[in-house]
């Protein structure tokens, strides 16, 4: 009875300890698999941060080129501007502008003078040579 005892016992102490081992393992291959999960995220949360920061360099580079353009545009056109108007100063200059506007306003009077005359022209009255100098004064 004591063999029976002792094979009991040893059956019972191996089928704790397969038991243990297979926990053992299933402990193993589920951290296995754990660290598999992260590696899995690690390279997708990598890829998620090249793809976001190549964006930001996208959004950059173009607001970048914008700017360069926006800014040049402007510097262009203020160029062409004092190009203008240093040209139209250097052609005839300070003196030369006074002329023009001296002229310019001496043309508004003569037209308002055509104007007015044009407005207040009364023609030439008909004289007929049969009528006398003292009937002058009745014609219109």
């Amino acid at each position: 009875m004591i063999v029976f005892l002792v094979i009991a016992l040893l059956i019972l102490a191996l089928v704790f300890g397969f038991s243990s081992i297979s926990q053992s393992y299933a402990t193993a291959k589920q951290a296995q698999a754990t660290i598999e999960t992260a590696r899995a995220g690690e390279i997708a949360s990598t890829g998620n941060l090249i793809a976001i920061l190549l964006f930001a360099l996208l959004v950059i580079v173009v607001i970048g080129v914008s700017l360069y353009f926006f800014l040049r545009l402007r510097a262009n056109s203020q160029q062409h501007s004092q190009k203008s108007t240093q040209s139209h100063i250097a052609q005839g200059g300070p003196a030369s502008l006074d002329s023009i506007l001296t002229l310019l306003v001496i043309q508004m009077l003569q037209n308002q003078m055509e104007q007015n005359s044009s407005q207040l022209h009364i023609p030439p009255a008909q004289v007929d040579t049969s009528t006398e100098d003292n009937d002058l004064w009745l014609l219109p």
